[in-house]
């Protein structure tokens, strides 16, 4: 059944491309010089598009989540404000490439296909984790101690982003007096 469908959409594109009229019969045979004014909708839906991650998971702040589906030559579209991904929907994004989850966010995913319908839309929603607000906890974990002390390191010196707060001394940059104050902290003699 797939493959007659395949063909008559095929045959008739080559038609209308040659401005050809010509119909594709049911045993798959093709009859020139007729004019076709009723073509199918395709019935079959694209496949629901899947995320990487599980829909209501908290996560750090930048991880990636990545799409997909499983239906060939699928475009997958998202929207990031609650809405639909319609066609005529101005706030639809094409998927190409992980999208980063920087804050709370529910994402409404669907796929289109070539002789598919629509898929279903599915729905991942994701929570950004607090970040820490404790003196020193660079990193995030709730705890101040050395492993802060390398995310500090790999922050100034790499630019390495995590959920703590990197400006340990509060004079509003970042660089090797946070080191000092740091250690300072961890040592005691805050």
């Amino acid at each position: 059944m797939e493959t007659k469908r395949i063909k008559r959409f095929v045959i008739t594109m080559m038609a209308a491309a040659m401005l050809l009229p010509l119909q594709v019969l049911a045993d798959g045979n093709v009859k020139k010089g007729v004019i076709i004014n009723n073509i199918d909708p395709p019935t079959e839906k694209a496949a629901t598009p899947t995320a990487s991650i599980a829909t209501g998971t908290e996560v750090e702040k930048g991880t990636t989540v990545t799409l997909s589906c499983t239906t060939e030559d699928a475009i997958i579209y998202y929207t990031t404000d609650g809405t639909i991904p319609t066609e005529d929907n101005t706030a639809r994004l094409t998927y190409s490439e992980p999208i980063a989850i920087n804050a709370d966010v529910t994402l409404n995913v669907m796929a289109s296909a070539p002789l598919f319908a629509d898929s279903e839309i599915a729905t991942f929603s994701y929570t950004v984790k607090a970040s820490s607000t404790l003196a020193g906890d660079v990193n995030g974990d709730g705890e101040v101690n050395g492993t802060d002390i390398v995310a500090l390191v790999n922050r100034i010196m790499n630019g390495t982003e995590y959920n703590g707060n990197p400006d340990v001394n509060g004079d509003g940059s970042v660089n090797g007096t946070d080191i000092v104050a740091l250690v300072n902290i961890i040592m005691g003699n805050n």
